[in-house]
């Protein structure tokens, strides 16, 4: 039977080991972010003055396993530090060794417990986290802070459609009270496209807004066959970039003013 599973193992992007689809809608972004990252790194950074980038909530660095594709000299470019959570096991980060690994929790704030001054960063990547916060604008502040002027700042959270986004916030919690749901829903927080960006530019003080693209129109259930075919993906690009609030996600890049 595992020698069935690892036949079957695909390199998702080219990149990402272990996935049963080729091209995976739900690793989309990573794709998108790397490539931004490494055009930027190139052309403002190297190795006398490498770029200072931090992935908030990192999980296993997956973020860093995309950039290095298009980065193959990544670790002189750029030095990686994260933000995890105290209980986790550090060594699951891809190229752990050569991250700076702050352990905190992030409804806790920042101000106080992360041991690196105020406009540190070239890039922050909070990725598909925000979601999970009790208090998600406090993060935005902490993290906005933390980025130097003219830094790049890149955010992605689920999306719906609105006024959906009102119904999965304060509705089905009630529901699944009403009805006993046994499930426990990780996802705390809910946006729509409009009230999102109205977030990011309520808590980042004079921020600018680059790009908005979306991921995922449809995916996985009986088309998810469709993941293993590029002209699927680069529809779903070409349709998250022209109408990004159709999508289940939805990634912004923004970038900090000068006179910040």
């Amino acid at each position: 039977m595992k020698t069935n599973q690892k036949s079957c193992s695909k390199l998702m992007f080219d990149i990402e080991p272990g996935g049963s689809r080729k091209y995976y809608l739900r690793q989309a972004r990573y794709y998108e972010l790397a490539q931004d990252i490494a055009s930027l790194v190139q052309k403002q950074f190297s190795t006398e003055t490498p770029c200072n980038l931090l992935d908030v909530g990192v999980d296993t660095g997956v973020s860093r396993l995309y950039i290095q594709h298009f980065i193959k000299n990544d670790t002189s470019l750029i030095r990686y530090s994260a933000i995890d959570l105290p209980n986790k096991d550090p060594n699951r980060i891809h190229g752990h060794n050569d991250w700076i690994i702050y352990p905190l929790d992030l409804n806790e704030g920042l101000e106080k417990h992360l041991e690196v001054p105020e406009q540190y960063f070239d890039i922050i990547i909070c990725e598909q986290v925000l979601e999970h916060l009790l208090y998600p604008q406090m993060t935005l502040r902490d993290i906005y802070r933390l980025l130097k002027p003219g830094g790049t700042l890149i955010l992605g959270v689920p999306s719906f459609i609105p006024p959906l986004h009102l119904a999965r916030k304060h509705i089905v919690p009630v529901l699944d009270k009403i009805f006993k749901v046994k499930k426990i829903r990780g996802h705390i927080q809910a946006w729509c496209k409009y009230t999102f960006l109205k977030d990011i530019k309520t808590n980042c003080p004079g921020v600018q807004i680059e790009h908005v693209r979306g991921f995922r129109i449809v995916s996985g259930g009986i088309i998810a066959f469709l993941e293993n075919y590029r002209w699927y993906w680069q529809l779903n690009r070409f349709i998250g970039r022209i109408v990004p609030s159709l999508c289940t996600e939805i990634q912004v890049v923004c970038t900090k003013p000068m006179d910040s």
